[in-house]
């Protein structure tokens, strides 16, 4: 069942929310707060995330950029007021649709399709370069080669591959380690390292992790 994470610091918008979701199909979880939140993104999966607060009570587009930055893909849908569109302009924020009120239905159902098909593709096996690596299972197979990886190592490979042939920042990945326990955050090098020797053993010649100044990038070779 397709899972909504609703953050609301007004309730009678949450209700709302959350009774226009299930009638769509949705399981859906409600938040008041950016603290609440993060701690449920932390424990459960969600397909799609909507987010409807003022201005004056949190800051949804730093909230936002904040999960970019730890390496979360999660489509998040922003509903706000016309003011709000300028900001989605001025910048990236890592939203991925902004939605003024009052809502139109044509263009929040387009939307929430568009978010949930995103979140799916996410998740299945990620195929590049003529591999095949299984983040759920945390399974990296290339032609007849497989080979297991540990949990921040699959997730390393996962955000060097969806950017390959591109420098993924240090801060980056030390935001995706942080979010995953502090006890990773300090050893980056040993667990790129680890997955180095992974694939030197397994023979997987296809795939180098290179450091680039400020970085890493994944090559296919």
């Amino acid at each position: 069942m397709t899972k909504a994470l609703v953050l609301a610091t007004h309730f009678r918008t949450a209700l709302a929310l959350r009774c226009l979701l299930m009638t769509k199909g949705f399981t859906v979880t409600v938040s008041s707060s950016m603290k609440e939140a993060r701690k449920l993104l932390s424990e459960a999966h969600f397909q799609v995330m909507l987010i409807d607060i003022h201005r004056q009570d949190e800051n949804a587009f730093d909230f936002v950029k904040n999960l970019r930055n730890n390496g979360s893909f999660l489509p998040v849908l922003y509903i706000g007021e016309r003011g709000y569109q300028d900001a989605l302009l001025m910048g990236s924020t890592g939203l991925d649709e902004i939605l003024l009120k009052p809502l139109k239905m044509d263009l929040f159902e387009k939307a929430l399709a568009k978010a949930v098909a995103k979140s799916e593709f996410q998740h299945k096996p990620l195929l590049y370069g003529g591999i095949n690596l299984d983040e759920h299972h945390r399974v990296l197979s290339v032609k007849d080669k497989i080979v297991n990886l540990g949990r921040l190592e699959v997730k390393i490979l996962s955000l060097l591959a969806r950017k390959a042939g591109s420098v993924v920042s240090l801060e980056r990945i030390h935001a995706l380690a942080e979010k995953e326990g502090t006890r990773f955050n300090t050893r980056i090098f040993f667990h790129i390292s680890c997955l180095r020797r992974k694939l030197e053993d397994a023979g997987i010649h296809t795939l180098q992790i290179n450091f680039v100044k400020d970085g890493y990038r994944l090559d296919v070779v």
